[in-house]
């Protein structure tokens, strides 16, 4: 009788099934605003549930906490049906959203050989198994598979971890499972110009190809090169050749090597060739030597004294412009100027009784070229004792023709 009563309990009670195979929802963008997220498939504690995050860009994903990163929710806390997780903060854009079922693999069942059985226990029992298959088998599709036509001879079990280190995973012959040290030639996606550069018939094709053209885009190697590069790279050095090799000096002893004197306080070089020289005359007429700066204006002093011009020479003087002279005689001023094509010109001369006639005195004369490369030209008379000057918008030449002699240049105060 018991029995019987038994089996009418069993038959009068519908306990829930499972008849869904999902156990994990497609990945959900993030959009930096979105913060609640559903699933579909059922779950016995909300422990059940593992929330990722996903960063699109570099493939991180970071395993979200219950309650500090976000809450679950379900219709009366029923989530046979599935529920709602809401986060704390929205996940970004950029970012995806993975919600998968993750059942602990426990048995929480006690089964009593006297006393009541539980249908409802029973029921939860199965369904854990069920949800533990489908998990297992959600992981088995993501993994590595020989198809079911393979035979069963084929094996994919791999060496031990000291035989598999700093090995590749490959296949033999027969397509078993193994390792190697070498990897195979095999097919790849290369580009275009991976494909040119492949197929250049030699090292100098693909130097072209890669614009490292020795002696045109890259320099060739010499021996001196090495040399150069051999080289301390000591504060002040100067590299210079020794005849045979590149050698680094100091900045005395290169100038020494270079046949050279410093210019500041540097000490006169009395031979031939390359170096400095101090000579008033300028005798020596060195084309390679440098002049002192004394030197220079000693030799200007010298021989470009007006003291030294003949004021009976019959020949015309050459003046400058700007200038003012004093006339020791009677004489007369002639002077020209070219035009130019860019701007107009003028030639103007002056007399006066002062040393500065071009300010005070009179204009006596006056020319212009204009602007079409022509000619301009003046003369005029000076008495002895008068003061003249020409002044010029270019550079004019300047001739005076005397009877007597005429001073040097007066300084203008």
């Amino acid at each position: 009788m018991k029995y019987i009563t038994l089996l009418i309990i069993l038959c009068g009670i519908c306990l829930g099934t499972i008849s869904t195979e999902t156990s994990r929802m497609a990945l959900q963008s993030g959009n930096d605003s979105s913060t609640t997220f559903t699933f579909d498939f059922p779950i016995t504690d909300t422990s059940d549930m593992a929330v990722y995050i996903r960063t699109t860009s570099t493939g991180v994903e970071v395993l979200q906490a219950e309650t500090t990163d976000y809450a679950l929710s379900a219709t009366n806390n029923d989530y046979s049906s599935g529920g709602t997780v809401t986060f704390v903060t929205a996940p970004a854009t950029g970012e995806s959203v993975l919600l998968i079922r993750d059942t602990p693999m426990t048995q929480d069942t006690t089964l009593s050989d006297t006393g009541v059985l539980r249908l409802a226990a029973l029921e939860d029992a199965f369904d854990k198994l069920t949800k533990l298959v489908q998990e297992n088998n959600e992981q088995n599709e993501r993994s590595i598979r020989f198809p079911v036509t393979d035979t069963t001879s084929l094996t994919s079990e791999l060496g031990s971890s000291v035989d598999r280190a700093d090995q590749y995973l490959s296949f033999d012959s027969s397509g078993n499972a193994t390792t190697t040290s070498v990897l195979t030639t095999g097919s790849a996606s290369i580009s275009s110009y991976g494909e040119t550069l492949i197929a250049a018939a030699n090292a100098s094709s693909a130097r072209t190809i890669l614009v490292s053209v020795i002696g045109s885009d890259v320099q060739a190697w010499d021996t001196q090169l090495d040399d150069i590069a051999a080289l301390a790279v000591t504060n002040s050095n100067i590299i210079v050749g020794d005849g045979s090799n590149w050698v680094a000096e100091s900045g005395a002893t290169a100038l020494t090597s270079l046949g050279a004197m410093p210019i500041n306080g540097g000490t006169a070089w009395s031979g031939t060739g390359s170096g400095f020289r101090d000579e008033d005359t300028m005798s020596s007429n060195d084309a390679t030597a440098a002049a002192s700066q004394q030197s220079i204006k000693a030799y200007i002093d010298t021989n470009l004294d007006f003291s030294d011009i003949d004021p009976n020479d019959s020949e015309p003087t050459a003046m400058l412009k700007a200038q003012a002279y004093l006339a020791a005689t009677d004489g007369f001023v002639v002077a020209s100027l070219q035009g130019t094509s860019t701007a107009a010109e003028d030639l103007k001369g002056y007399i006066g009784s002062t040393t500065d006639p071009a300010g005070a005195g009179d204009l006596i004369a006056m020319d212009s070229p204009g602007v079409n490369n022509d000619a301009a030209c003046i003369a005029f008379s000076v008495a002895a004792g008068e003061y003249f000057e020409i002044t010029a918008t270019g550079v004019p030449t300047i001739y005076w023709r005397s009877r007597g002699a005429y001073s040097a240049p007066v300084d203008q105060d």
